[in-house]
């Protein structure tokens, strides 16, 4: 059950768990200031693009959960999308028969640029020269390969035969398909090999020049929002019963000496939360 809803009996928690969400977002805003950095397009134009170090959150979040004492910690988690990404962490504290669970999210997206270096620019130009002369290859070999697969099928002395019984005679001769595969595989010139092996490590040494930039909306969204891929932190706190070790419906009412119990594990989570919203000196 949510903490702070004020449906249910946990409503009175709800000035707690405003504060330390805004405790919380004050964090997030203070590690997601964007900075700026020069990226080249594919186009190789050099523009500035707006980031934030995605890894510095995670490192606060850390940060938060390892200075709680009688929370069980977690492992903060960077999902690992291409294009939108989620960094989020839980940790929990026991209260009599109930755990509180305390989840920390952040969601951005993921943008990928090339690093400004005229190394993408000469890789590119190599790229292309090299899928021209693999083109021209493929279309000479196209043309071979024909001409081997003819001869091969007609008898010696034959003159022209039908496609059809060209095929026929493949199907119906093993023998002979697997003389022409040997055929073919002869006919493809090193030359080629060279290529497809020169476009692969081009490629490669293109993707090793990409750079990810961040971006994300300092605003505090729901788990359906979170769900559905927007932008945006979460701070919540839940509440769960067991009994006898299995879990256990909720009390219509919550009795004083615990609602206070779990109103100062949230206070502890927004002291934790206070020095990493601080603005740097």
């Amino acid at each position: 059950m949510r903490a702070g809803d004020t449906r249910g009996p946990l409503g009175p928690l709800e000035p707690e768990v405003r504060s330390a969400e805004g405790a919380f977002l004050e964090a997030v805003k203070r590690h997601t200031t964007p900075a700026t950095r020069h990226v080249m397009l594919g186009d190789a134009t050099i523009t500035t693009q707006e980031t934030f170090d995605a890894d510095g959150v995670a490192r606060m979040f850390d940060g938060v959960v390892a200075g709680l004492d009688g929370w069980v910690p977690g492992d903060v988690t960077v999902t690992n999308n291409e294009d939108i990404r989620r960094v989020f962490v839980k940790f929990a504290a026991h209260i009599g028969e109930y755990t509180m669970t305390c989840h920390f999210s952040l969601q951005f997206h993921v943008l990928l640029y090339y690093v400004p270096d005229q190394r993408v620019v000469d890789c590119q130009k190599e790229l292309s020269r090299v899928i021209d002369e693999a083109k021209s290859g493929e279309e000479r070999l196209a043309e071979d390969s024909d001409a081997i697969v003819s001869e091969g099928i007609r008898a010696p002395g034959e003159g022209d035969i039908s496609e059809m019984e060209l095929f026929e005679r493949l199907y119906r001769d093993d023998s002979l398909v697997e003389r022409l595969d040997a055929k073919l595989e002869g006919a493809t010139s090193e030359r080629l090999r060279r290529l497809a092996d020169e476009k692969r490590r081009l490629f490669a040494e293109l993707d090793g020049l990409l750079t990810e930039t961040y971006q994300t909306v300092p605003v505090m969204i729901d788990d359906a929002r979170l769900v559905t891929g927007e932008e945006g932190c979460l701070c919540t706190f839940d509440v769960e019963r067991e009994s006898g070790g299995v879990r256990a419906p909720m009390p219509e009412a919550m009795d004083g000496r615990t609602l206070d119990a779990m109103r100062g594990r949230i206070r502890e989570v927004r002291r934790a939360l206070e020095p990493h919203g601080s603005p740097t000196p």
